[in-house]
Protein backbone atom coordinates (compact mmCIF):
# COMPACT_ATOMS: atom_id res chain seq x y z
CA UNK A 1 0.00 0.00 0.00
CA UNK A 2 3.15 2.32 1.18
CA UNK A 3 4.48 1.67 -2.19
CA UNK A 4 0.91 2.18 -4.64
CA UNK A 5 0.67 5.53 -2.70
CA UNK A 6 4.29 6.76 -3.48
CA UNK A 7 3.39 5.25 -6.87
CA UNK A 8 0.15 7.29 -7.20
CA UNK A 9 1.88 10.49 -5.41
CA UNK A 10 4.41 10.50 -7.88
CA UNK A 11 2.03 10.19 -10.69
CA UNK A 12 -0.56 12.86 -9.28
CA UNK A 13 3.39 15.50 -8.96
CA UNK A 14 3.33 14.78 -12.38
CA UNK A 15 0.11 15.43 -13.42
CA UNK A 16 -0.04 18.56 -11.38
CA UNK A 17 3.20 19.69 -13.08
CA UNK A 18 1.17 19.22 -16.49
CA UNK A 19 -1.40 21.14 -14.98
CA UNK A 20 0.46 24.24 -14.23
CA UNK A 21 2.82 24.35 -17.04
CA UNK A 22 -0.49 23.92 -19.33
CA UNK A 23 -2.55 26.98 -17.32
CA UNK A 24 0.83 29.26 -17.10
CA UNK A 25 1.64 28.91 -21.09
CA UNK A 26 -2.54 29.62 -21.26
CA UNK A 27 -1.46 32.92 -19.10
CA UNK A 28 1.56 33.67 -21.41
CA UNK A 29 -0.12 33.22 -24.31
CA UNK A 30 -2.87 35.41 -23.09
CA UNK A 31 -0.72 37.66 -22.18
CA UNK A 32 0.99 38.25 -25.61
CA UNK A 33 -2.22 38.57 -27.08
CA UNK A 34 -3.32 41.52 -24.87
CA UNK A 35 -0.10 42.79 -25.63
CA UNK A 36 -0.48 42.54 -28.76
CA UNK A 37 -3.23 44.21 -29.04
CA UNK A 38 -2.42 47.04 -26.98
CA UNK A 39 0.43 47.75 -29.08
CA UNK A 40 -1.72 47.70 -31.86
CA UNK A 41 -4.10 50.08 -30.38
CA UNK A 42 -1.29 52.38 -29.43
CA UNK A 43 -0.07 52.42 -32.87
CA UNK A 44 -3.83 53.32 -34.30
CA UNK A 45 -3.94 55.87 -31.21
CA UNK A 46 -0.74 57.55 -32.52
CA UNK A 47 -1.07 57.55 -36.15
CA UNK A 48 -4.64 59.36 -35.44
CA UNK A 49 -2.01 62.02 -33.15
CA UNK A 50 -0.24 62.58 -35.96
CA UNK A 51 -2.70 62.90 -38.46
CA UNK A 52 -4.43 65.22 -36.26
CA UNK A 53 -1.37 67.20 -35.42
CA UNK A 54 -0.21 67.76 -39.00
CA UNK A 55 -3.03 69.59 -39.44
CA UNK A 56 -1.63 72.54 -37.06
CA UNK A 57 1.14 72.63 -40.25
CA UNK A 58 1.73 76.24 -41.28
CA UNK A 59 2.09 76.00 -45.15
CA UNK A 60 3.16 78.75 -47.60
CA UNK A 61 6.83 78.20 -48.20
CA UNK A 62 8.78 75.22 -50.27
CA UNK A 63 11.89 73.79 -49.67
CA UNK A 64 11.72 72.94 -46.17
CA UNK A 65 11.58 69.76 -44.34
CA UNK A 66 9.17 68.92 -42.35
CA UNK A 67 9.70 66.72 -38.95
CA UNK A 68 7.50 65.30 -35.98
CA UNK A 69 9.22 64.59 -32.81
CA UNK A 70 6.95 63.35 -29.92
CA UNK A 71 5.60 66.31 -29.09
CA UNK A 72 6.30 68.64 -31.49
CA UNK A 73 6.42 69.14 -35.37
CA UNK A 74 9.11 71.62 -37.18
CA UNK A 75 9.85 72.80 -40.27
CA UNK A 76 13.95 73.16 -40.87
CA UNK A 77 15.06 75.30 -43.58
CA UNK A 78 18.43 73.94 -44.46
CA UNK A 79 20.12 76.94 -45.81
CA UNK A 80 19.52 79.36 -42.91
CA UNK A 81 20.55 76.10 -40.09
CA UNK A 82 17.76 76.28 -38.28
CA UNK A 83 13.76 76.19 -37.83
CA UNK A 84 11.59 78.56 -40.10
CA UNK A 85 8.82 77.44 -37.76
CA UNK A 86 7.71 74.91 -34.64
CA UNK A 87 4.36 73.76 -34.39
CA UNK A 88 2.46 71.97 -30.95
CA UNK A 89 -0.52 71.57 -28.76
CA UNK A 90 -0.01 72.71 -25.55
CA UNK A 91 -2.38 71.45 -22.95
CA UNK A 92 -2.98 73.54 -19.20
CA UNK A 93 -2.95 70.43 -17.22
CA UNK A 94 0.33 69.78 -19.13
CA UNK A 95 2.04 72.95 -17.80
CA UNK A 96 0.26 73.04 -14.16
CA UNK A 97 2.61 70.74 -13.07
CA UNK A 98 4.77 69.01 -11.34
CA UNK A 99 7.48 69.28 -13.68
CA UNK A 100 10.60 67.63 -14.27
CA UNK A 101 13.99 69.00 -13.97
CA UNK A 102 15.72 70.63 -17.19
CA UNK A 103 17.44 68.15 -18.77
CA UNK A 104 20.04 70.47 -20.85
CA UNK A 105 21.00 67.47 -23.28
CA UNK A 106 21.59 70.20 -26.27
CA UNK A 107 22.68 67.98 -29.29
CA UNK A 108 22.13 67.73 -32.89
CA UNK A 109 18.69 66.76 -33.96
CA UNK A 110 19.08 63.35 -35.93
CA UNK A 111 15.37 63.69 -37.74
CA UNK A 112 17.07 66.71 -40.29
CA UNK A 113 18.71 64.62 -43.31
CA UNK A 114 20.98 67.55 -43.68
CA UNK A 115 22.52 67.31 -40.39
CA UNK A 116 21.54 70.13 -37.96
CA UNK A 117 23.70 72.65 -36.09
CA UNK A 118 25.67 71.21 -32.79
CA UNK A 119 26.22 72.49 -29.72
CA UNK A 120 29.60 74.58 -30.47
CA UNK A 121 28.31 76.19 -33.15
CA UNK A 122 27.17 78.86 -30.20
CA UNK A 123 30.61 78.74 -28.49
CA UNK A 124 31.89 82.08 -28.36
CA UNK A 125 29.10 83.58 -30.48
CA UNK A 126 28.00 86.18 -28.26
CA UNK A 127 24.39 84.46 -28.84
CA UNK A 128 21.91 82.57 -26.45
CA UNK A 129 21.02 78.80 -27.44
CA UNK A 130 16.70 80.03 -27.31
CA UNK A 131 14.39 77.46 -27.32
CA UNK A 132 11.34 77.61 -29.73
CA UNK A 133 9.64 75.28 -28.40
CA UNK A 134 10.19 76.53 -24.67
CA UNK A 135 11.71 73.25 -22.14
CA UNK A 136 9.59 74.53 -19.75
CA UNK A 137 6.46 73.88 -22.07
CA UNK A 138 7.72 70.20 -22.74
CA UNK A 139 8.29 70.24 -18.41
CA UNK A 140 5.39 67.40 -17.73
CA UNK A 141 7.97 64.05 -19.04
CA UNK A 142 11.21 64.51 -19.21
CA UNK A 143 10.93 62.88 -23.01
CA UNK A 144 9.12 65.83 -23.99
CA UNK A 145 11.25 68.27 -22.32
CA UNK A 146 14.61 66.31 -23.31
CA UNK A 147 13.11 66.87 -27.06
CA UNK A 148 12.90 70.65 -26.57
CA UNK A 149 17.03 70.51 -26.76
CA UNK A 150 17.56 69.25 -30.46
CA UNK A 151 19.38 71.58 -32.05
CA UNK A 152 17.02 72.01 -34.55
CA UNK A 153 14.87 73.45 -32.13
CA UNK A 154 17.46 76.19 -30.75
CA UNK A 155 17.65 79.34 -32.60
CA UNK A 156 20.31 82.21 -31.97
CA UNK A 157 18.78 84.88 -29.74
CA UNK A 158 20.43 88.54 -27.92
CA UNK A 159 20.80 87.34 -24.53
CA UNK A 160 19.12 90.49 -22.98
CA UNK A 161 15.94 89.37 -25.62
CA UNK A 162 15.81 85.88 -24.79
CA UNK A 163 15.84 86.42 -21.26
CA UNK A 164 13.43 89.11 -21.02
CA UNK A 165 10.49 89.88 -23.32
CA UNK A 166 10.80 86.25 -25.06
CA UNK A 167 10.96 84.52 -21.21
CA UNK A 168 8.02 87.10 -20.36
CA UNK A 169 5.95 86.04 -23.72
CA UNK A 170 6.29 82.11 -22.72
CA UNK A 171 5.23 82.41 -19.44
CA UNK A 172 2.46 84.36 -19.92
CA UNK A 173 1.98 81.55 -22.88
CA UNK A 174 1.44 78.85 -20.27
CA UNK A 175 -0.59 81.30 -17.96
CA UNK A 176 -3.23 81.45 -21.49
CA UNK A 177 -3.10 77.85 -21.67
CA UNK A 178 -4.05 77.30 -17.63
CA UNK A 179 -6.98 79.52 -18.49
CA UNK A 180 -8.49 78.33 -21.81
CA UNK A 181 -7.10 74.57 -21.10
CA UNK A 182 -5.71 74.30 -24.25
CA UNK A 183 -3.96 76.21 -27.34
CA UNK A 184 -2.23 75.34 -30.77
CA UNK A 185 1.30 77.63 -30.46
CA UNK A 186 3.38 78.23 -33.76
CA UNK A 187 6.98 79.95 -33.21
CA UNK A 188 9.94 80.87 -34.97
CA UNK A 189 12.73 83.23 -36.64
CA UNK A 190 11.99 86.14 -38.78
CA UNK A 191 14.64 86.99 -41.51
CA UNK A 192 14.47 89.88 -43.40
CA UNK A 193 17.59 91.69 -43.77
CA UNK A 194 19.88 90.15 -41.70
CA UNK A 195 23.04 88.67 -42.70
CA UNK A 196 24.46 87.89 -39.75
CA UNK A 197 26.10 83.86 -39.01
CA UNK A 198 27.22 82.13 -36.13
CA UNK A 199 28.86 78.83 -36.15
CA UNK A 200 31.78 77.44 -36.93
CA UNK A 201 30.77 74.19 -38.38
CA UNK A 202 27.11 75.13 -39.46
CA UNK A 203 26.47 78.90 -40.43
CA UNK A 204 22.98 79.86 -38.70
CA UNK A 205 21.87 82.87 -39.88
CA UNK A 206 20.88 85.44 -37.10
CA UNK A 207 16.82 86.48 -37.00
CA UNK A 208 15.72 89.89 -36.79
CA UNK A 209 12.68 88.81 -35.56
CA UNK A 210 10.57 86.23 -33.73
CA UNK A 211 7.14 85.12 -33.82
CA UNK A 212 4.49 83.83 -31.89
CA UNK A 213 1.33 82.33 -32.73
CA UNK A 214 -1.78 81.37 -30.16
CA UNK A 215 -5.02 79.64 -31.30
CA UNK A 216 -7.67 78.79 -28.73
CA UNK A 217 -10.07 77.19 -31.09
CA UNK A 218 -12.69 75.90 -28.30
CA UNK A 219 -15.78 76.85 -27.07
CA UNK A 220 -16.72 79.04 -25.31
CA UNK A 221 -14.32 81.79 -26.53
CA UNK A 222 -12.47 80.96 -29.37
CA UNK A 223 -9.75 83.56 -30.34
CA UNK A 224 -6.22 84.14 -32.00
CA UNK A 225 -3.26 86.48 -31.42
CA UNK A 226 -0.26 86.96 -32.98
CA UNK A 227 3.31 88.47 -31.65
CA UNK A 228 6.37 89.57 -33.33
CA UNK A 229 9.52 91.06 -31.47
CA UNK A 230 13.09 92.45 -32.37
CA UNK A 231 15.37 90.44 -31.46
CA UNK A 232 16.68 92.37 -28.97
CA UNK A 233 16.42 93.97 -25.58
CA UNK A 234 13.18 95.26 -25.28
CA UNK A 235 11.51 98.17 -22.64
CA UNK A 236 8.23 98.03 -24.07
CA UNK A 237 5.17 96.40 -22.91
CA UNK A 238 4.43 93.03 -24.62
CA UNK A 239 1.32 94.68 -25.61
CA UNK A 240 2.59 96.86 -28.21
CA UNK A 241 4.46 93.36 -29.89
CA UNK A 242 0.35 92.11 -30.53
CA UNK A 243 -0.99 91.47 -34.02
CA UNK A 244 -3.30 89.39 -35.38
CA UNK A 245 -2.56 86.43 -37.18
CA UNK A 246 -3.28 87.87 -40.59
CA UNK A 247 -0.47 90.46 -39.94
CA UNK A 248 1.69 88.13 -38.88
CA UNK A 249 1.35 85.59 -41.40
CA UNK A 250 1.76 88.99 -44.24
CA UNK A 251 5.31 89.39 -42.65
CA UNK A 252 6.51 85.76 -42.60
CA UNK A 253 4.44 84.00 -45.80
CA UNK A 254 3.10 81.62 -43.97
CA UNK A 255 -0.37 79.96 -43.61
CA UNK A 256 -0.84 78.98 -40.07
CA UNK A 257 -4.46 77.04 -39.82
CA UNK A 258 -5.42 76.90 -43.40
CA UNK A 259 -5.88 73.04 -42.60
CA UNK A 260 -6.99 73.53 -39.42
CA UNK A 261 -10.28 75.72 -39.17
CA UNK A 262 -12.80 76.15 -41.51
CA UNK A 263 -13.04 79.05 -44.01
CA UNK A 264 -15.07 80.94 -42.12
CA UNK A 265 -13.50 80.44 -39.15
CA UNK A 266 -10.80 81.54 -40.42
CA UNK A 267 -10.92 84.79 -41.36
CA UNK A 268 -12.84 85.59 -38.32
CA UNK A 269 -9.98 84.33 -35.84
CA UNK A 270 -7.00 85.66 -38.03
CA UNK A 271 -8.32 89.08 -38.95
CA UNK A 272 -8.87 90.37 -35.16
CA UNK A 273 -7.67 89.84 -31.69
CA UNK A 274 -8.81 91.62 -28.37
CA UNK A 275 -5.76 92.23 -25.98
CA UNK A 276 -8.11 91.87 -23.52
CA UNK A 277 -9.07 88.12 -23.86
CA UNK A 278 -5.28 87.40 -23.43
CA UNK A 279 -4.75 89.38 -19.99
CA UNK A 280 -0.95 90.41 -19.42
CA UNK A 281 1.08 90.54 -16.35
CA UNK A 282 1.91 93.84 -14.68
CA UNK A 283 3.85 92.12 -12.39
CA UNK A 284 6.06 90.18 -14.89
CA UNK A 285 6.62 93.58 -16.81
CA UNK A 286 8.58 95.07 -13.92
CA UNK A 287 10.45 91.96 -12.92
CA UNK A 288 11.29 92.15 -16.84
CA UNK A 289 12.54 95.93 -16.75
CA UNK A 290 14.37 95.46 -13.14
CA UNK A 291 15.81 92.30 -13.32
CA UNK A 292 15.31 90.16 -16.24
CA UNK A 293 16.33 92.80 -18.98
CA UNK A 294 19.99 92.93 -16.98
CA UNK A 295 20.67 89.14 -16.19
Amino acid sequence: MAKFRRSHGGQKSSSSRIMVTGIIGVIILAGLAIALKNLIGLAEDDTAIFEKERLYLPVGKENLEILHHQFYSLAYDEEKEGAAWVSYELLGSNVAGPWVSRTNDFRPDPLVSTESANNSDFKNSGFDRGHLVPAADMAFSETAMSETFFMSNISPQKRAFNHGVWRELEELTRDWAKENERLVVVSGPIWNRSTQKVGKANKMLVPDAYFKVLLDIDLPQQKAIGFVIPNELQTKRLEDFAKSVDEVEAITGFDFFKNYIEPGLQENLEADFSIKDWPTNEKKYKIRLERWNKE
